[in-house]
C-alpha cells in the first residue's frame, strides 16, 4: 500500500519526491505521520513496521523529505483515541511549542462530520465555503479509480484538558486527503478466476468504501454487485443468506456483520473460508470453517483466532492449497481402493482354495506380499500428480466419504475378477508341476497383479501410465525382489521353486487379460455410477 495522490488547497497533486515545497503539503504529510503508529524496523532493508495504512503514511512523509525523527521529537504524543470500525477514525494529541494539537485521520465522511472549517492556502475557511466543496467529488473520483481515501484534520486544543470521550475531535479543521493505492498482486485475478472455476464463490467483505471496493473487485473479476453493510443489519439469517446470493461486495462491514454473514451462509450448508488480517476480522475468522489469517501484515489477535496462517499473504496460495488438498484426497481414495481390492482378493482366494483342501500361501508369503505390494506402491501413489481438470471440478461435500458407491462397485468387480484370475493361475500351476509349483505361481502372480491393479485404479482419474515415474520404478523394484525370492537361495525361506517360461507365460497372459477386463469393467461402472456424487 502506498500514497499516490494528495488533495491540498483544492488541488489534486502527485506525491512530491523532491522536497515538500509547500506548507499545506507539509502539514498534511505531518498529520499522517503523527497520527500513525508505524516505526522504523531494526532490519538492514529499511523496513517500516506497522499497519499497512500507517506504514504508507510514514513512507510518504519520509519520501517527500520530512525528517521523521525530528518531526516526532518536535511533536511528542500525549495521548490518543484509537481507531475502531465503528468510529472509522483515529486521533492523536501532541504537544508542540507549549500548545496541544490534535490530529485525526479516517474516512472522509467521518472526518468532515467532525470539522467546522477547512484549510485553504494558509487560511481557515468555513466548511460551507466554495473552496471546501470540492472534497466530496474528489473522493468519489478517486474511489472509482480503486483508491483508498484517507482524510486528515487538525485542532488546536486551548487547554491541557484532553477529554477521552471525544470532545477533542469536535470542531476540527480539514487539512486534505491522502489517496492510497493497494494494487492487487499480478497473480490475484488469475487465482480468483481459478477459484471460481473450481466452484468456489469469492466474496469481498470489507470495511472500505463501496466505490473503492467495487473497483478492486472489478479488477479481480469478483464482480460488481456491491452493497453497503448497513442494508444487511437486522436481517434474519434466511433473508441475509438470500441477499448474499446477489452480492459480490459488502462494503463498510463491521465485525458483527462479517460474523452474521458467515453464520447465515453456514446455516445453508456452505463451507466457508475467511481471510483477514485485522482486529476487526477476529470474530469472523473464529466463526469460519477455515479462518485464514495474514502472516505478514496480520495482527496477533487475527493469527490467534484463525485456523491457519498464510505466511506470504497471497490469495493465490490459498487456491494452490485447495488444489493440493484435492490431489491428496484423490490419492487417499485411490490407495484405499487399491488396498481393499487387492487385500480382499487375496483373502478370498486363500479361503476358497483352502475350502478345496489346498493351503495356497504360507504366513511368510503373505508377509512378503504385504511388504512388497502395500508399502512400495503407497509411497509411489502419494506422489501421483493432480488429475487433469482437478480445478474445474465442483467442490465435494465436506462430509463426502472416501469410499462412495462408485468405489464400492469397482472394488466388488475387481474382487470377482481377481478370484477368477487367481484360480486359473493356481489350476495351471497344478497341471504344470504340482502343488508347490502352483503355490509359487500364485505367490508370484499376486505380486504382478497387485501393481496392475494400481494402474487400473488410476484409470478412475484418467492418469497416464507415464505420469508418475516413481510408480513405474516401484513396480520394477517389486518384480526384481520377486525374482530374487524365486531364483536365489532365499527361496528356501518361502518354500517356493523356480518357475520356467511356461509359468511366466501363463501368469502374464492371465494377469494382462484380467487387468484389461478390469479397465473395461471400471469404465462401464463409472458410466452407471458417477465417481463424484
Amino acid at each position: 500500500m502506498a500514497v499516490q495522490r494528495l488533495f491540498v488547497d483544492g488541488q489534486l497533486l502527485a506525491v512530491p519526491h523532491d522536497g515538500v515545497g509547500d506548507e499545506g503539503i507539509a502539514e498534511l504529510l505531518r498529520a499522517g505521520l503523527l497520527c500513525s503508529e508505524a516505526t522504523d524496523g531494526d532490519g538492514p532493508n529499511d523496513e517500516i513496521l506497522g499497519d499497512p495504512v500507517d506504514t504508507a503514511l510514514y513512507r510518504a512523509a519520509q519520501q517527500t523529505g520530512l525528517d521523521v525523527a525530528r518531526e516526532r521529537a518536535s511533536y511528542p504524543k500525549v495521548t490518543e483515541i484509537p481507531f475502531s470500525s465503528e468510529r472509522k477514525m483515529m486521533t492523536t494529541v501532541h504537544r508542540h511549542d507549549g500548545a496541544l494539537l490534535a490530529y485525526a485521520k479516517g474516512a472522509p465522511g467521518t472526518i468532515l462530520a467532525h470539522c467546522i472549517s477547512c484549510r485553504y492556502q494558509g487560511q481557515s475557511l468555513p466548511l460551507a465555503d466554495e473552496h471546501c466543496q470540492t472534497v466530496d467529488e474528489t473522493v468519489r473520483q478517486m474511489q472509482r479509480e480503486g483508491m483508498y481515501m484517507l482524510a486528515l484534520a487538525r485542532k488546536e486544543i486551548p487547554s491541557d484538558h484532553v477529554d477521552a470521550n471525544g470532545e477533542v475531535e469536535q470542531g476540527m479543521t480539514f487539512l486534505g486527503l491522502q489517496a492510497l493505492i493497494d494494487p492487487p498482486r499480478p497473480e490475484a485475478a488469475q487465482a480468483v478466476a481459478q477459484a471460481q472455476g473450481a466452484g468456489i464463490r469469492v466474496v469481498m467483505i470489507t470495511g472500505d468504501n463501496a466505490l473503492t471496493a467495487q473497483s478492486i473487485a472489478g479488477q479481480l473479476g469478483i464482480g460488481q454487485r456491491a452493497l453497503p453493510a448497513g442494508e444487511l443489519e437486522g436481517l434474519a439469517p434466511p433473508q441475509l443468506s438470500g441477499r448474499m446470493r446477489e452480492v459480490d461486495v459488502v462494503a463498510r462491514a463491521t465485525p458483527l456483520i462479517k460474523q452474521q454473514v458467515l453464520q447465515a451462509l453456514q446455516g445453508e450448508g456452505h463451507f466457508v473460508a475467511m481471510t483477514g488480517d485485522g482486529v476487526n476480522d477476529a470474530t469472523a475468522l473464529k466463526q469460519a470453517d477455515v479462518g485464514v489469517a495474514m502472516g505478514m501484515r496480520g495482527t496477533d489477535i487475527a493469527k490467534e483466532s484463525a485456523a491457519m496462517v498464510l505466511t506470504d499473504d497471497n490469495f493465490a496460495t490459498i487456491v494452490a492449497a485447495v488444489e493440493e488438498g484435492r490431489r491428496i484426497f484423490d490419492n487417499i481414495r485411490k490407495f484405499t481402493n487399491y488396498l481393499l481390492s487387492t487385500s480382499l482378493g487375496e483373502v478370498l482366494v486363500v479361503l476358497a482354495l483352502s475350502a478345496f483342501g489346498y493351503f495356497p500361501l504360507s504366513a511368510t508369503m503373505l508377509l512378503w506380499v504385504n511388504v512388497v505390494t502395500d508399502l512400495v506402491p503407497a509411497s509411489a501413489l502419494a506422489a501421483d500428480p493432480a488429475v487433469p481438470g482437478i480445478m474445474q471440478r465442483r467442490p465435494r461435500r465436506h462430509d463426502e466419504p472416501i469410499l462412495n458407491r462408485a468405489i464400492y462397485a469397482t472394488i466388488g468387480g475387481s474382487i470377482f475378477r481377481t478370484l477368477i484370475a487367481y484360480s486359473l493361475i493356481f489350476w495351471a500351476g497344478l497341471q504344470l508341476g504340482g502343488v508347490t509349483y502352483a503355490r509359487t505361481m500364485l505367490f508370484t502372480a499376486i505380486v504382478l497383479h497387485a501393481f496392475t491393479r494400481v494402474m487400473v485404479v488410476r484409470q478412475l482419474d484418467n492418469l497416464s501410465i507415464w505420469s508418475n515415474p516413481a510408480l513405474l520404478w516401484s513396480y520394477a523394484a517389486a518384480v526384481g525382489l520377486q525374482v530374487v525370492a524365486l531364483y536365489t537361495p532365499l527361496r528356501t525361506l518361502f518354500g517356493v521353486v523356480p518357475l520356467d517360461w511356461r509359468a511366466w507365460a501363463v501368469m502374464v497372459l492371465v494377469v494382462a487379460g484380467s487387468s484389461l477386463a478390469d479397465v473395461v469393467m471400471t469404465r462401464w461402472i463409472l458410466k452407471l455410477v458417477p465417481l463424484w456424487e
